[in-house]
């Protein structure tokens, strides 16, 4: 009875061990995780500097941060509210701060990113969503342009969408949408978004 036993240990053993032999790979199914929204702690600045790697000074580490940009911020509102009154927008840099020993910091900015909130009558209308974000991007895009914010490369637009209580979101990057054809908009819009 024991050897019966002592076979059920082994054998499991021996079969893991001949299949990580053979070079066979496998793998586990992945979690489908979500980005939840999330708080940023922000400190307001009134300029930013645009600095690239290169010009990193040494002796210091870096942390990814967020900076308020209140100035565009306003401008990034009054330009909203013009196609969409009761709409929020505002502006914030992405980058690096670059912290000394003595904990001081430069921030060296690498983007400006756009977080637009605006009322729907009903979260499931694609099609509404889709033709609100090609409205919105399209302005911003002409108002604001790479170049002339604060960072080198393209940002992100940040859409939340709210309709009685509830709340939807939508996030993609400034040069994927520049990709697609000018055209597009309303339910196809945010299938290739999503896509």
């Amino acid at each position: 009875m024991n050897r019966i036993w002592l076979l059920w240990g082994i054998l499991p053993a021996g079969v893991l061990i001949a299949f990580a032999c053979s070079g066979l790979r496998f793998s586990l199914p992945a979690r489908n995780l979500q980005k939840t929204p999330f708080e940023i702690t922000t400190v307001a600045i009134t300029s930013v500097p645009v600095q690239t790697p290169t010009e990193y000074p040494p002796g210091c580490y870096f942390n990814w941060a967020y900076k308020n940009l209140p100035e565009l911020s306003s401008l990034v509102q009054a330009a909203v509210e013009e196609l969409y009154p009761g709409a929020e927008a505002h502006a914030q840099v992405y980058g690096e701060d670059c912290i000394y020993a003595d904990r001081h910091a430069d921030f060296h900015a690498m983007e400006t990113d756009f977080f637009i909130t605006l009322p729907v009558a009903d979260l499931q209308n694609n099609g509404d969503q889709g033709k609100l974000i090609r409205q919105t991007a399209d302005l911003l895009l002409a108002r604001f342009p790479t170049g002339e914010t604060p960072g080198t490369q393209p940002g992100r637009f940040n859409f939340r969408f709210t309709s009685s209580g509830r709340e939807s979101y939508m996030s993609f990057a400034m040069a994927d949408y520049q990709k697609l054809p000018p055209d597009l908009t309303g339910a196809d819009l945010m299938r290739a978004l999503i896509h």
